[in-house]
């Protein structure tokens, strides 16, 4: 039998691990479902509960990925760009591959008034690659 969690679970933990240069990590239970939050400065997680002894073995827990590793990164912004707007393409793409180009991609969309559909863009491909990473290590997604 799957285990099952919920797509907010996923969501929040994928959040914990997207803390920038954090060291963050996710595990999950494959037999539970239940998500343990490890922080990368041990610091950070004076309030939280321990976790199980065996939160390190693959067998029994998988790793959530970050969005990088689920390509909701730049190349889900170059998508959005094509498909949203195709005439700025090139020039969001140059952004991009700039420092601070995370910025200067949400300021262009926002000048062009896009920046409500890249949000729903965005939320339903994170949504997407979550629910594939989950039946892939074999969880089953709850809404």
């Amino acid at each position: 039998m799957k285990a099952s969690i919920s797509l907010r679970a996923l969501e929040d933990a994928l959040n914990w691990v997207d803390v920038a240069d954090s060291g963050n990590r996710a595990r999950i239970s494959r037999r539970t479902g239940a998500t343990h939050l490890l922080a990368g400065d041990e610091g950070m997680m004076d309030d939280v509960d321990p976790v199980p002894e065996d939160v390190e073995d693959d067998e029994l827990y998988a790793e959530l990925p970050d969005t990088r590793d689920l390509d909701l990164g730049q190349r889900l912004a170059m998508r959005f760009a094509r498909e949203a707007m195709p005439g700025r393409a090139d020039e969001i793409e140059r952004l991009l591959h700039r420092r601070g180009g995370w910025r200067a991609f949400r300021a262009e969309v926002e000048r062009h008034d896009q920046l409500d559909a890249w949000y729903r863009f965005r939320d339903a491909a994170t949504s997407a690659a979550l629910r594939d990473w989950a039946e892939v290590e074999g969880f089953v997604v709850v809404d």
